[in-house]
């Protein structure tokens, strides 16, 4: 019965990624260029890979000071200003 579900979830899975431009996907994260860390390189590589193969991606990050509250990143939504 497990081994059902686990196949039913990845069908599931498998339909959803390859309709990607229906797949929305929002990215938190704390920071987002220009500060850098590891997890910001990587995600900033990743989110124009991702909207390339027609994935709606948003950056949601905490608020940094002297950053504006939202602005567009090579073409990617950048959401910041939350408070954890």
């Amino acid at each position: 019965m497990a081994r059902l579900n686990t196949i039913r979830i990845w069908s599931r899975l498998r339909a959803a990624f390859s309709e990607a431009s229906h797949l929305k996907v929002a990215m938190v994260i704390d920071f987002y260029p220009p500060v850098i860390g590891g997890a910001e390189v990587q995600l900033a590589a990743l989110t124009p890979r991702l909207r390339a193969a027609g994935v709606d991606v948003r950056v949601v990050t905490r608020a940094v000071p002297g950053m504006p509250g939202f602005e567009l990143l090579d073409s990617v939504p950048v959401f910041s200003g939350f408070t954890a």
